[in-house]
């Protein structure tokens, strides 16, 4: 047997057990640790069975795990469970190979979708960090992301072309975020950097801002304007939303500009920001929402999702989901027509670019 089929032969016995398929979809696109594990299994399963699962995950390599302090968290290692889901059925013979399909079909389920947009989103805005399409809003409007739209030109001056001709967002949160010198920035979906760069003017030498993105080609566009603007207190890291690469109670500010929206999972994404955000933080968001929702035809269409149209959600719905992550006093600011910014279609809500405050409250 070759080690690849020693690989898929160990990933079918681990996934075997119905059991370590929940704990699968639970830990997908979000961090958890054990004790998060057995609260959303309801207590049906204790402890020393649900870290035995997470033992056995590991040793397969189908979940990444990081440590703070003395806490393990752990989250599906998706392109593992891609690589073995997609060869497992031409490794094994045809009858055993049903029988191995029925135990792993509904995690590649749940993972399809979530797989699916975030490769279509990476694939868009990979083409726009190299110059093959312009706009993060489809076909469209090439300039509805353009900064003399979205913020005061003191925000935006000793800005190279290279940072403001690659601005992605529909609003402005580094104004309503009020950053004060010292803070320390998280910035989700931060592009070519463009928020992170004025956040970091703000936030000043004793501050620090980091930008979350996951597609390389724009991580790399935004470190290579960093090196343009020698800024020296920011970071840009690879990672997804879902899932953020900080650790917990350690920022003061979370922005995002139009990414949220493009989440299969905003669930999980308001989750993180409240997971890493410290007591008494502060949330500001500039993003696409709807009133009302799209046809289930245009929902599917994953293309559209990301053009940052139908991924939105109802305003409501966005800011419940908020408030079930933790947050409080949630504001939506204010909120502009998105008629110039989308083209409306049949089947469509009404479309708004909003710009959303909260905070973390302070423990108890």
């Amino acid at each position: 047997m070759s080690l690849m089929e020693t690989v898929e032969l160990t990933f079918a016995r681990v996934i075997a057990d119905e059991t370590r398929q929940e704990v699968m979809k639970l830990l997908c696109c979000v961090w958890l640790s054990v004790n998060d594990v057995v609260e959303k299994l309801d207590g049906r399963v204790n402890q020393p069975t649900v870290s035995h699962h997470l033992k056995k995950l590991e040793e397969a390599e189908l979940v990444l795990v990081r440590q703070e302090g003395r806490n393990r968290y752990y989250t599906l290692n998706q392109e593992q469970v891609t690589v073995c889901c997609d060869s497992l059925l031409y490794t094994f013979a045809p009858d055993t190979a049903h029988q191995r399909q029925t135990n792993f079909i509904s995690v590649e389920k749940i993972m399809t979708e979530t797989i699916q947009i975030h490769d279509i989103v990476q694939e868009r805005y990979s083409a726009i960090a190299t110059g093959a399409a312009q706009s993060c809003c489809g076909t469209g409007s090439a300039d509805c992301c353009t900064p003399v739209q979205l913020y005061n030109n003191t925000l935006t001056e000793g800005l190279p072309a290279s940072v403001t001709d690659i601005s992605l967002g529909c609003g402005d949160p580094v104004t309503i975020a009020g950053l004060q010198p010292g803070e320390w920035v998280l910035d989700l979906g931060s592009g070519g950097g463009i928020d992170c760069f004025m956040a970091a003017r703000q936030v000043g030498d004793s501050g620090y801002v980091i930008g979350v993105d996951m597609t390389p080609t724009m991580l790399q566009r935004a470190n290579e304007n960093k090196q343009k603007l020698n800024m020296h207190n920011v970071e840009f890291r690879r990672g997804q939303i879902e899932a953020l690469p900080v650790v917990e109670n350690s920022m003061d500010v979370i922005m995002s500009n139009c990414v949220i929206n493009l989440s299969p999972d905003k669930a999980a994404v308001f989750r993180e920001a409240y997971r890493a955000l410290k007591p008494g933080g502060r949330i500001s968001v500039s993003d696409i929402v709807t009133e009302g929702d799209f046809s289930a035809d245009l929902r599917a269409d994953a293309a559209k999702w990301a053009e940052c149209v139908t991924g939105a959600i109802d305003v409501n719905a966005y800011t419940n989901l908020m408030a079930l992550a933790g947050f409080a006093d949630i504001q939506v600011v204010d909120k502009a027509d998105a008629d110039g910014i989308v083209e409306h279609q049949a089947g469509m809500p009404r479309l708004f670019s909003a710009r959303i405050t909260a905070r973390k409250p302070f423990a108890e």
